[in-house]
């Protein structure tokens, strides 16, 4: 990460579906043949469980989640192999990362991601993607062990950048998520697809 600027105002990314496209079929196809559920099957069982969330808030560890979801499928594999095709889903959505560029490069704005994500997820993209480290602040719900909605999340972060609500704007896919920054008085912008300019989102 790079020294962190004490710009007067911030932009806040998510990353799934602002900087990050991500298509789960990718991955289900992969597996089809190689686990004993039916992979749509298996899919809809696991985004609805527990397990989950409990891998984003950071209550289960990787090694656990895999282990105990690689026992229930039966995958004839690794577990390295399982990570990688569970991981090898996303696609840079390069305009929004062209424009956080633009919001690193500009010394008077601090930038944040602020993430539902888990470990596995994290450690894939990180290294493809260099300005990942070039961000000032990195909240990762499996490290602050809070998920959005949760308003004590975007306080976390809005206390560890030392600004106010009113000083930031945070751009996410869901609608809930951007309801609860705006109750904290932070602007929100929800990204459905649409084209975003700097001038846009600070002005």
């Amino acid at each position: 990460m790079t020294q962190t600027k004490t710009g007067t105002a911030a932009v806040i990314f998510d990353l799934g579906r602002v900087l990050f496209d991500f298509d789960w079929g990718i991955a289900m196809q992969r597996l089809r043949g190689r686990i004993r559920p039916d992979p749509q099957d298996f899919y809809h069982l696991l985004a609805e469980h527990p397990d989950n969330i409990a891998l984003e808030d950071g209550t289960l560890t990787a090694a656990e989640f895999f282990k105990r979801w690689l026992d229930f499928a039966g995958f004839n594999g690794s577990v390295a192999e399982f990570i990688e095709i569970w991981c090898n889903i996303f696609q840079p959505i390069e305009k929004n990362l062209q424009l956080l560029q633009e919001c690193v490069h500009r010394p008077d704005l601090q930038t944040a991601f602020l993430s539902n994500t888990n470990p596995a997820h994290i450690e894939w993209l990180r290294p493809r993607t260099p300005i990942f480290d070039q961000v000032d602040h990195v909240f990762l719900s499996f490290e602050q062990g809070l998920r959005k909605p949760d308003p004590a999340f975007y306080q976390r972060l809005l206390k560890t950048m030392q600004l106010g609500a009113g000083q930031c704007v945070f751009i996410d896919d869901l609608a809930a998520n951007c309801q609860a920054a705006r109750k904290l008085g932070i602007r929100s912008i929800q990204y459905t697809g649409q084209d975003l300019s700097l001038e846009q989102i600070l002005y």
